[in-house]
């Protein structure tokens, strides 16, 4: 009926995610998504080196620049915690 063909019609253009994927490297990804959405550089991070190798070798430029970032913030909240002691 009319309905049917709409909703089939809606079917076409709507994609729906499946979230959740586990241990499997889109849902590795997707861990780190949700870590970096929540600002937790550091779970990210520890989520991308679980990915298998291959996918890990495309993502380990990445990884390699947010470990860098991850030890600048480190060493930065450092400074600001030692400035704020001496003031």
């Amino acid at each position: 009926g009319f309905w049917g063909r709409l909703q089939a019609l809606f079917a076409q253009w709507i994609v729906v995610r499946r979230r959740g994927g586990g241990d499997t490297p889109a849902g590795i990804v997707e861990n780190a998504e949700d870590a970096l959405a929540e600002d937790n550089l550091a779970n990210a991070i520890q989520q991308l080196n679980r990915l298998p190798d291959a996918p890990k070798r495309i993502a380990q430029p990445w990884i390699d620049d947010a470990t860098r970032r991850l030890e600048i913030d480190t060493h930065m909240a450092a400074i600001r915690t030692e400035l704020s002691r001496g003031s």
